[in-house]
């Protein structure tokens, strides 16, 4: 790390999702609350603290930024915390409405679905894809059916046989 980071400085904070989150701070007795699609500016000091913490809303689900319902909005704090590299090879991947929206002009149905499977995983991701859904926003009837089959927990298959289907599906 060619930076030393200013632990004063205030950073933002965007909540990806479509649903009000909530955390505790850790350097000071109080929580705080990001609106969907809202940000928080909160200091350098206390999102490392959050990240050390293992806060899931910071680090995401693997602690590498994945699947994390705030995003960053400073590169050299993302950096910092090995979410992107400094060459910029490493990206963090954020899944919010945009990123929901463009998996359904995938080429394919399978790849779409496995996709789907990947990507929307939190309950945050999983109601803003409920939102998309709902908003008219998306001209997919297929994919919408099978998004919403995900959303019930039903198993979900890319490929199915043509015809038909038995009795034991």
């Amino acid at each position: 790390m060619s930076k030393e980071l200013d632990l004063m400085k205030r950073v933002a904070i965007r909540n990806t999702t479509n649903i009000d989150t909530y955390f505790k701070y850790v350097l000071k007795n109080a929580d705080a609350k990001v609106a969907k699609k809202s940000k928080l500016s909160i200091s350098v000091e206390e999102i490392l603290a959050q990240c050390d913490a293992g806060n899931p809303s910071f680090v995401g689900r693997n602690r590498d930024g994945s699947h994390a319902t705030f995003y960053i909005e400073d590169p050299d704090v993302r950096t910092h915390l090995g979410f992107e590299s400094e060459d910029g090879k490493i990206k963090q991947d954020i899944i919010d409405e945009q990123a929901i929206l463009n998996l359904f002009d995938l080429a394919s149905l399978s790849t779409f679905v496995t996709q789907l499977k990947s990507k929307v995983v939190t309950m945050g991701e999983k109601q803003t894809l409920r939102d998309i859904i709902g908003s008219g926003k998306v001209n997919a009837h297929d994919r919408i059916e099978v998004a919403k089959r995900y959303l019930r927990g039903e198993k979900i298959d890319e490929k199915r046989k043509p015809g038909r289907p038995r009795k034991s599906e």
